[in-house]
């Protein structure tokens, strides 16, 4: 199958004539799914970023397409239009593609004086089971390893642990809820299982495509693995990824929340850190995070915030109903706090 390259994906160049190209849009899509400045549609999409730099750009308009059928009709008709324009590969239609929007460097998922493909309508969230050639020799624990997710590429995280939380299950997915799955996955993806189950794009099985000809296509291991491959780090290089499928896994509710110390604590903290984080130290635990932060807020001055995730096994509570620290946190638990948000909870 022969792609064409995806002219001006998430491009930061701007086009010759982005208001033509918008007016054009609205024709052939519908004014429902195409917004102009000063709408509120645009509106709320340009304040829905995380990063300043991002919602900076101003977009000619932004498409909302709700369906992968859409997102090819997009694509085709911004390549239609292009096309009629002589060297169209410099002054076509450029277009960034957006999911969650959490990135925070200008371009990403925004563009200046271009259209804007915001992709949050595409939130659906479905479990799959993967057929096995003997169910009933399959052990409860092994029958849950053969979940799957498939998530649309404009949902977050959020949303995606608290559909899988209620069934035991979870994903190596972002450690925020706004971040989008389509940013995290295929820029690669830090997780708080990553010591475990790898990287975010590590346990994407398949991958639900539209090409620049507007051709939908579904990739795993058994048709175009080696484009799944690339996929997985490779951003929006490979096509417009309209869903993803994720491996599951079995997963009960984590110890997590931040602990706050003064900044006359940092000797300990770093030996703390340091401590956890050497994965030959006898003390190592895959199951433990841990991210060392310090923070200014106001009249209370500067601190080291350390946010605390343990996805492991817990001890039962004590008799004042406090879950005590896993023992791989001992040197950080020792250190004088401020005031601590720690405590047992699903992940969303």
């Amino acid at each position: 199958m022969e792609q064409i390259p995806l002219v001006g994906s998430n491009a930061t160049t701007a086009c010759d004539f982005p208001g033509a190209c918008c007016l054009a849009l609205a024709t052939i899509l519908g004014q429902d799914k195409v917004s102009f400045p000063d709408t509120p549609a645009y509106e709320a999409s340009q304040g829905s970023y995380f990063a300043q730099q991002n919602s900076a750009l101003q977009p000619s308009c932004v498409v909302f397409p709700d369906s992968a059928d859409e997102v090819s009709n997009i694509i085709t008709s911004i390549l239609a239009i292009s096309s009629g324009v002589p060297d169209y590969e410099k002054a076509g239609c450029q277009f960034a593609i957006r999911s969650g929007g959490h990135n925070s460097f200008g371009g990403a998922s925004n563009i200046h004086n271009g259209v804007t493909i915001d992709l949050r309508a595409l939130n659906t969230i479905q479990v799959q089971e993967a057929p096995t050639e003997n169910d009933e020799d399959e052990s409860a624990q092994n029958k849950e390893a053969q979940h799957t997710v498939f998530v649309g590429a404009g949902a977050t995280w959020g949303e995606v642990y608290a559909l899988l939380d209620p069934l035991g299950l979870s994903v190596a997915g972002g450690r925020a809820a706004q971040v989008g799955v389509g940013g995290l996955t295929l820029g690669g993806g830090i997780s708080y299982f990553s010591p475990r189950y790898g990287w975010t794009c590590d346990n994407l099985v398949g991958a639900e495509v539209v090409l620049a000809n507007g051709t939908i296509v579904y990739l795993d291991e058994g048709q175009h693995s080696d484009w799944l491959a690339a996929l997985r780090g490779g951003g929006a290089n490979f096509g417009v990824v309209t869903g993803f499928n994720l491996q599951t896994f079995p997963q009960g509710p984590i110890y997590g929340g931040s602990i706050y110390h003064s900044t006359e604590t940092i000797d300990a903290q770093l030996r703390a850190f340091a401590e956890l984080a050497d994965p030959k130290a006898s003390s190592y635990d895959e199951y433990a995070s841990l991210i060392t932060s310090f923070g200014f807020a106001g009249g209370q001055g500067a601190a080291i915030v350390n946010s605390v995730v343990y996805t492991g096994g817990l001890e039962e509570p004590g008799d004042d109903g406090i879950t005590p620290p896993p023992a791989v946190y001992k040197a950080l638990f020792d250190i004088p706090q401020l005031f601590s948000t720690m405590r047992v909870a699903p992940m969303h």
